[in-house]
């Protein structure tokens, strides 16, 4: 009931950390994922565990004028529905000028919309753009990468991220995580 965010740059994780979010609560409940620029990748959601049985994906058409209204008011829906355990609502690649220039009232209907459903939202973007009073706000930075060369290209073998934790107190945290393609 709840509207949450990841915070990050390009390849800080925020994504990842996403993808084994969904693919946890796909194992036994519904996840859905807003993506307003088509740029979800199905085959980074099968290797990162997502069930595809319960998973719903909505896609936007990029270039459309109304592109973050119709995924804003996708996430109403959804929260309206009380069928999902978490909708993520992927703004990770809109351009910040875009986000900033959203009526701030949009934001207060997203929050109002979710805070009395079970529902968790999570809003993936660049820089902090919102989260409920009872959200976790997680800014993620990536501070050491190490790639391997493979026979299609560079593999991300192993990254060390930052975590840093608004609510309910500051706290960062390092994570170290191996990455397995299965």
């Amino acid at each position: 009931g709840s509207v949450g965010e990841i915070v990050g740059g390009a390849s800080s994780g925020r994504t990842a950390l996403a993808l084994a979010l969904a693919a946890q609560v796909s194992r036994e409940d519904l996840v859905a994922w807003i993506d307003p620029l088509d740029r979800f990748s199905p085959q980074a959601a099968f290797h990162a565990g997502v069930e595809f049985r319960n998973f719903v994906w909505l896609r936007g058409k990029p270039g459309k004028e109304r592109l973050l209204g119709d995924a804003i008011g996708a996430a109403h829906a959804l929260a309206a529905a009380s069928l999902f355990d978490v909708v993520v609502l992927d703004f990770a690649d809109v351009p910040e000028r875009l986000l900033k220039a959203l009526p701030t009232a949009w934001n207060v209907r997203l929050l109002r919309a979710f805070e009395s459903t079970d529902t968790a939202c999570i809003v993936l973007t660049r820089s902090h753009w919102g989260a409920s009073p009872r959200g976790l706000s997680i800014r993620l930075r990536a501070d050491k990468r190490l790639f391997v060369q493979t026979g299609h290209g560079r593999l991300l073998k192993r990254i060390t991220l930052a975590a840093t934790q608004n609510w309910p107190f500051l706290k960062t945290s390092m994570v170290d995580l191996d990455v397995r393609v299965r």
